[in-house]
């Protein structure tokens, strides 16, 4: 994505990365091409965080937010805002269709309660999410993490089920 360069003193208040930018170099034909990390962002989430930095709209669509939730560290904002803002929104509109990439966003910032959230769902969904193209895609450490936090549901549900003499086949 590809933003003007000419409203950069909104960029330049509100970010380290384009006021870092702008101090020593000015870009190349008044055009700054935006990524985030090594995301490049869709259109949409673009519009999205550029809405956030011009006018500090959170009312940022589910489906931006996996792109979003590692801007504010990349671009240094003066305020974690936005990634609070993205870390309920995935929270509250996680599914197995995309907690695999939730899983991973979280990972790569740094979010431990939103990791632990998408391993918990993981774990409970797990022949639902182990099928898909992005769970088949996880690096070896996260698939190791979900293996882990799978055998320790597994055993914390064998110990909450009920005992009796008789001899009891557990069905998960």
């Amino acid at each position: 994505a590809v933003v003007s360069t000419q409203s950069t003193g909104i960029l330049v208040a509100r970010c380290e990365y384009f006021s870092a930018m702008y101090r020593s170099l000015p870009p190349h034909n008044d055009a700054v091409t935006i990524s985030i990390g090594e995301l490049e962002p869709t259109q949409d989430a673009f519009a999205s965080l550029l809405r956030y930095i011009y006018c500090n709209d959170t009312d940022i669509p589910p489906e931006d937010t996996l792109y979003l939730i590692t801007a504010d560290k990349f671009y240094g904002f003066r305020n974690k805002q936005l990634q609070a803002y993205c870390k309920k929104s995935l929270e509250t509109n996680i599914k197995t269709s995309n907690v695999v990439e939730i899983l991973k966003a979280a990972d790569q910032v740094g979010s431990s309660d939103m990791k632990e959230h998408a391993l918990k769902m993981i774990a409970e969904h797990i022949t639902a999410v182990q099928p898909t193209p992005s769970f088949k895609s996880l690096s070896r450490n996260l698939l190791l993490e979900v293996f882990e936090y799978l055998v320790q549901h597994l055993k914390t549900r064998q110990m909450v089920l009920p005992r009796s003499p008789h001899k009891q086949t557990a069905r998960f």
